[in-house]
């Protein structure tokens, strides 16, 4: 699918469904939940469970924002999303964060996050492009970079990656990286530290 596509098919959805876990087409607010949560354990934390500092997020491909939701004593989130209508959508679902019209690998900012998140991102975009984006991401983040892709999907239209293929390139950018495959049957998560 192309960008356009893409931003097409999630306005689609924002206009059947509104600002829900629907929008951004997961399958139940609970498997929303279970991903969000597993990307924020890529968050450092004390032994007592409180996030150290005050660290920044980069949200790609943010949807509606509900990853700022996940992660409340975030307080830096900053959402990209390519659909005007999305980007609405999340500014008034969340005023308080920072939501803006950004193509991950169009955008020429140089700025940077302590982490790169991106749920959902790869649904419909094959492994080059993958490579790509994770690369992008990487040179984003101060220390991490979190995404998840689904490893087996019923629909047609949607991508499945296989979680060892991503892992073995993204070894090729850092040498810390952790997958993770035991949250959901049909996702993983992969995890690239800063070195």
């Amino acid at each position: 699918m192309t960008d356009l596509q893409i931003a097409a098919y999630y306005a689609a959805k924002l206009a059947e469904f509104g600002p829900t876990f629907r929008a951004g087409d997961y399958g139940s607010a609970e498997s929303q939940q279970i991903r969000f949560e597993a990307l924020a354990e890529a968050i450092l934390t004390d032994s007592a469970g409180k996030v150290i500092g005050v660290p920044s997020v980069l949200d790609v491909g943010c949807g509606v924002g509900d990853l700022k939701g996940a992660l409340p004593t975030i307080t830096k989130y900053e959402g990209w999303d390519f659909s005007m209508p999305i980007i609405d959508a999340a500014r008034q679902k969340w005023p308080t964060a920072i939501f803006e019209p950004q193509s991950l690998l169009e955008s020429t900012t140089t700025e940077r996050a302590d982490y790169v998140f991106a749920s959902g991102l790869f649904q419909f975009r094959g492994l080059t492009w993958l490579k790509r984006a994770v690369t992008r991401m990487y040179e984003l983040a101060k220390t991490t970079v979190a995404f998840n892709v689904l490893t087996a999907t019923t629909a047609e239209f949607e991508i499945k990656h296989d979680a060892l293929t991503v892992a073995r390139f993204c070894k090729t950018l850092t040498p810390r990286i952790v997958v993770r495959t035991d949250y959901l049957p049909n996702d993983a998560m992969v995890m690239l530290f800063k070195v």
